[in-house]
């Protein structure tokens, strides 16, 4: 297998180099939030997340009730943050930096069909990459095989699930008394970018290992080796976590679909021993009672958006968080 070697901007190195200073809201209001939208836009556009509406003539999405959002416009987002000045700046200064629009209106299939097309157009080209660290934490690129008869396996209970409605979102319990909401239910309610997700998320998607977070601004990074059922207890009930929530499967995989687009690299390949497994912790379904998860399998050549239950601990499974920008 040919091995490419690349700088890395992933670089877990044992002496890093130090910390840029922390990062102020005035200075990401004016200057890296508009590099940040246009980057965001541009990428929903080249992987089709972002459509024209035919009605409006506006750029969107077409929500699974028919109905046509706009894209959340720079200039709202803006207003927003500066709603809540401390609640953004000390987020921004934990390293929640990277700014990603979700079309979460839009139908769970229309993602993942658009994923397994940018697979297996990667594929074709020869673009598409995991990384491979060394003991001393520096990354190289290397090239994934892929089944291009399945290049993205979607649990049969994920099929549909968001319009059928046995997709439940923002759980406050991973239990029959779940606290969540169905898509259509959602998109019924009044919001702050109706059928849109604005979120802050860390720049580097990759979830260390257990004693392999940073601690940022007094921040622990979650690492593996906790259950889902833990994971959400700890964002509800830690103060260092306030304001930060659990990812949904349309957040995975508008990130994993960027990412390819970006960078040609897959999303949480946790069998390089560095990166783990995510547990989408913002959906469950209490048909079955699991939570979806999803991750990169070397062993299968695929992208995984499968489930474990809520009790299931393992060492290279973890889970990302991210805060909303929205009224709180």
């Amino acid at each position: 297998m040919l091995i490419y070697f690349m700088p890395s901007r992933f670089s877990l190195e044992t002496s890093p180099p130090p910390e840029p200073p922390p990062l102020s809201l005035a200075r990401y209001l004016d200057r890296d939030l508009h590099l940040a939208y246009r980057q965001d836009i541009l990428a929903l556009r080249q992987t089709g997340l972002l459509e024209l509406l035919p009605k409006s003539e506006t750029m969107g999405l077409l929500g699974i009730d028919g109905k046509e959002y706009t894209v959340p416009t720079l200039e709202q987002i803006q207003q927003e943050l500066s709603k809540d000045k401390e609640i953004y700046e000390t987020k921004l200064k934990q390293g929640f930096t990277q700014l990603q629009l979700t079309p979460f209106g839009s139908p769970l299939g229309k993602l993942t069909e658009l994923l397994k097309q940018s697979l297996l157009k990667h594929s074709k080209e020869g673009k598409l990459f995991g990384l491979d660290f060394d003991q001393h934490g520096n990354s190289k690129q290397v090239p994934l095989e892929l089944d291009t008869s399945n290049p993205l396996y979607v649990w049969d209970q994920l099929n549909e699930a968001d319009d059928k409605g046995t997709l439940v979102y923002y759980p406050k319990q991973f239990t029959q008394d779940h606290g969540g909401k169905t898509k259509r239910q959602l998109l019924t309610e009044p919001a702050t970018f109706p059928g849109w997700r604005s979120l802050l998320l860390e720049p580097n998607p990759l979830i260390p290992r257990q004693n392999k977070g940073k601690l940022i601004s007094n921040r622990k990074q979650l690492e593996a080796g906790q259950s889902p059922e833990e994971y959400l207890k700890l964002l509800a009930t830690n103060p260092t976590y306030t304001n930060e929530q659990g990812q949904t499967p349309e957040d995975w995989l508008t990130r994993f679909l960027i990412r390819l687009q970006r960078d040609n690299l897959v999303l949480n390949d946790y069998a390089n021993n560095v990166d783990s497994l995510n547990y989408l912790l913002g959906a469950y379904v209490p048909s079955s009672g699991d939570v979806p998860n999803g991750h990169w399998g070397r062993d299968f050549r695929r992208a995984n958006l499968s489930r474990n239950y809520p009790q299931f601990r393992n060492g290279n499974c973890g889970a990302g968080s991210a805060v909303e920008i929205k009224d709180f």
